[in-house]
């Protein structure tokens, strides 16, 4: 009698206690967000293991990341709004963000930071599509079977983030892209786009003048010498070319020069590591 009893409550507790289920949408959603918090992840550990920073805002971000995509993957309801808003505010902030527009309007200039922000734009996209359609979801109906078009989804941005890639990889292996350089009014002209020189190598004319054009608003502070192989910055005037002392440049452009002296120089930005320039003088 008492066991019939106590089976007959736990059968009513089961009934009184809703069960939180992961559908197939909340569950790609959590997936795409800790897609997401690997690359962030990676991000900070690489910027600790080679340049010995430890850069707390990244590793914010991947604690919030990381929260969340353990929160949606609890089956709450609404999680999934959650991650889908933090997925857009992700895309926005990157976007904004100047080296991060930089290296989608220049992908050839830095490959790797492309690569990075096209995943975690792919990522983005699927958790915020795949968020807000779990809610809907939830909110419409009991059903919880993936739609048909998820599928599609994420193969189409597979490919798509995969083609950009290559590509990127494809044009940055080209010799011309390497050695190439452009001239503006017949001055030899040099564009810097995120932390890097377009063009690492530019030929200048005996007695001409070398234009830098900054295409972007991030900061870069250019003088005499070069970054080492092992990131160590060396300042050092070269005789016979011109003195550059903490040139700050900020979406403008500066002509150093004119170069008097055939010779080979090198001019190198003091905020970015490893933005070196040879300058050929013939």
């Amino acid at each position: 009698m008492s066991h019939s009893k106590d089976h007959l409550e736990q059968e009513t507790n089961s009934k009184t206690v809703p069960r939180r289920t992961l559908t197939a949408l909340g569950r790609t959603t959590a997936l795409a967000l800790l897609g997401m918090t690997l690359i962030f992840l990676f991000l900070f550990v690489l910027f600790w293991v080679t340049g010995g920073q430890v850069v707390l805002p990244v590793l914010a971000v991947v604690a919030v990341f990381a929260f969340t995509a353990a929160f949606v993957a609890t089956g709450v309801r609404w999680a999934t709004v959650l991650g889908s808003f933090l997925a857009l505010a992700a895309m926005i902030f990157l976007f904004v963000l100047p080296l991060g527009g930089s290296a989608l309007r220049h992908p050839t200039a830095n490959v790797a930071r492309f690569s990075e922000l096209v995943l975690v734009y792919a990522l983005a996209v699927i958790a915020l599509v795949t968020g807000i359609a779990a809610a809907i979801q939830h909110y419409r109906s009991t059903e919880r079977f993936a739609p048909r078009w998820l599928g599609s989804l994420l193969a189409g941005l597979s490919g798509r983030a995969a083609g950009m890639i290559v590509a990127a990889l494809l044009v940055a292996a080209s010799p011309q892209s390497i050695s190439a350089s452009t001239t503006t009014g017949g001055m030899p002209t040099v564009h810097m786009a995120g932390s890097d020189f377009l063009t690492n190598v530019v030929l200048v004319p005996k007695g001409e003048k070398l234009l830098l054009v900054d295409d972007d608003s991030v900061e870069h502070i250019i003088q005499n010498g070069s970054w080492t192989q092992n990131g160590t910055p060396q300042s050092r005037e070269e005789p016979g070319a011109p003195v550059v002392r903490n040139r700050d440049i900020k979406g403008g452009s500066a002509t150093i020069g004119p170069f008097t002296t055939a010779g080979v120089f090198h001019l190198y930005c003091t905020i970015h590591r490893g933005m070196n320039l040879t300058i050929v003088v013939q």
